[in-house]
């Protein structure tokens, strides 16, 4: 197999071979830029976890602006695609043959999907959280990654909007009634069947009766 060899050498200078061709893919190239950024960034940090995720993306990035322009610009458009979750995976304890195969730029060789799943990785429905709030976790895998996100809405019978699942709901006039997640005064009602009295005697609503500005 052609390869992409790459050296750093002791005075922080890239030595670079390109003994392939134009029939050498861009795919082959970005497994072996993977491989090769990942391992520099493993010399550096010495163990996964000794490194920050911003420490990793610092790394990288030193090594693309060292390398020959052409392979530079592929390396940082690798870096902008797939640096978080290289520096992600590496820091989990993943070595970088690894992380370059599970995040698809490597071949696995072995016909499986080099894509993980994940685990405890799923999403909730809406639940009370508060008094007139309620929320959820919103959880989407991406390549054997959990990434999570706690949404907020008002109860039925509030309206308004929250970011906080703490402030921002407000409760119907009258308590009236309103579906979850309504967000203006004019979603609440009074339903059909509700009685009340004024002046005139004694009524009953034949119909929802919305709220107005």
């Amino acid at each position: 197999m052609k390869k992409l060899l790459l050296t750093i050498t002791t005075v922080g200078v890239i030595c670079i071979t390109l003994p392939f061709d134009t029939a050498y893919s861009a795919s082959n190239q970005n497994c072996e830029l993977c491989e090769m950024l990942l391992k520099y960034v493993d010399e550096q940090c010495m163990s996964f976890g000794n490194c920050s995720e911003e420490e990793i993306l610092r790394i990288m990035d030193d090594v693309a602006n060292r390398l020959t322009a052409v392979l530079a610009a592929q390396a940082r458009l690798l870096i902008e695609s797939y640096g978080i979750a290289m520096a992600q995976l590496y820091n989990m304890g993943q070595d970088p043959d690894t992380v370059c195969t599970v995040l698809g730029l490597c071949s696995s060789g072995g016909g499986t999907d080099p894509c993980p799943d994940c685990t405890n990785c799923s999403s909730t429905s809406w639940s009370a959280l508060r008094t007139g709030y309620e929320s959820r976790i919103r959880a989407t895998c991406n390549c054997g990654i959990c990434d999570k996100t706690t949404q907020y809405r008002c109860a039925a019978g509030y309206y308004g909007r929250t970011i906080n699942g703490s402030s921002g709901c407000t409760r119907c006039p009258n308590s009236g009634s309103s579906v979850a997640g309504s967000t203006v005064i004019t979603s609440c009602y009074l339903p059909s069947g509700t009685t009340g009295t004024d002046t005139s005697g004694t009524y009953t609503y034949t119909a929802d009766c919305y709220y107005s500005n």
